[in-house]
């Protein structure tokens, strides 16, 4: 049975590195169901998630079951996963302008809006992660309750 979430969509669309702009490009009319390179790298799978098949950092985990939910508290609405009990390692490099490269559309680097050099050190939450490896995913740091939403 092949899974309905991971990054398996992507199965057939070439690598980032490929040397042309989109997947079909024979016939003219084709560009209209034509595809854009991506670049997918250093994913955790759980769940029996499926990996991008050019992918070449991925990690699947079978050992493990995630478990999510979403929980209402006094209006407030909490993630709730039990991720924290898996033993992750800090092994990801922090995302930056070099390890991003150039957008295809401009040929400009990707960087801040003063033109420094682009690094994503804040998770999902505006953690900072330190140092120059960090955790895959969202999140530097979690205990296991996110708040998604709060009341106003």
């Amino acid at each position: 049975m092949k899974a309905s979430y991971g990054n398996y969509m992507y199965h057939g669309y070439q690598d980032i590195n490929a040397n042309t702009l989109f997947q079909r490009s024979d016939q003219p009319q084709e560009l209209t169901e034509a595809t854009l390179r991506v670049n997918i790298d250093h994913n955790l799978y759980f769940n029996g998630a499926s990996a991008y098949e050019n992918e070449q950092h991925s990690s699947k985990v079978n050992d493990f079951n995630v478990e999510l939910s979403i929980s209402e508290v006094d209006g407030d609405y909490y993630l709730i996963t039990n991720l924290p009990d898996f033993k992750f390692e800090q092994n990801i490099d922090i995302v930056t302008t070099g390890a991003l490269g150039k957008s295809f559309q401009s040929g400009c680097a990707y960087e801040n809006a003063d033109g420094t050099a682009l690094t994503i050190n804040t998770d999902f939450c505006g953690y900072k992660r330190g140092g120059e490896k960090t955790y895959a995913g969202p999140f530097a740091r979690f205990d296991g309750k996110i708040l998604l939403n709060k009341k106003i």
